[in-house]
């Protein structure tokens, strides 16, 4: 079960977060995004009330970008809100790098330590089946790893809690987060 590429750092971006999790990545959710409606209405609105073609078209495009922006960082914040579930089980914790409202990188670490956390993915990855470790040195040995290597080599195991403990997956945290 050795991982065909070593993590080279515990950092990750908020897309390298959705793809662990199969949800749809930040990329992605923001090409599907459409304000044109936006745009036009305030358009329309500000020609309406005098305004110039270039002062109406600032407005709207303003506007269009404001609803574009909310719509993305309640994304942002949805798929952070099912990562830190899904950490969290795993005795991790996803800490932003920098000092951001909407972070785009966090730094994957323990919330004890990290055999404890390699425990925790451990169990997972024995409630999925596939594999079977006895203990966590059992596991650590398959590597070999460290307990932060084998951490951050299995962390692909995390969306899997949800299955194995009959949980909401995150795609469905993330869809429920968005509807509020």
């Amino acid at each position: 079960m050795a991982a065909a590429r070593k993590r080279d750092s515990d950092v990750l971006d908020l897309d390298q977060i959705a793809s662990l999790l199969r949800v749809t990545t930040v990329d992605d959710f923001t090409s599907d995004l459409d304000a044109s409606e936006t745009y036009s209405i305030v358009y329309r609105e500000a020609i309406r009330d005098g305004a110039s073609e270039e002062e109406a078209e600032a407005k709207a495009q303003e506007a269009e970008q404001a609803e574009l922006d909310e719509y993305v960082f309640k994304y942002m914040d949805a798929v952070v809100g099912a990562a830190d579930k899904l950490f969290a089980e795993h005795g991790l914790v996803l800490d932003p790098v920098g000092e951001h409202r909407h972070p785009w990188e966090y730094r994957v670490e323990p919330e004890k330590d990290w055999e404890d956390a390699a425990d925790r993915i451990r169990e997972t990855i024995n409630g999925v089946g596939y594999f079977h470790f006895n203990s966590l040195d059992e596991f650590l040995e398959s590597g070999p790893w460290t307990a932060q290597e084998a951490v951050l080599e299995h962390l692909g195991w995390i969306k899997d809690w949800p299955a194995v403990y009959g949980e909401p997956s995150a795609q469905r945290i993330v869809e429920r987060s968005m509807r509020y």
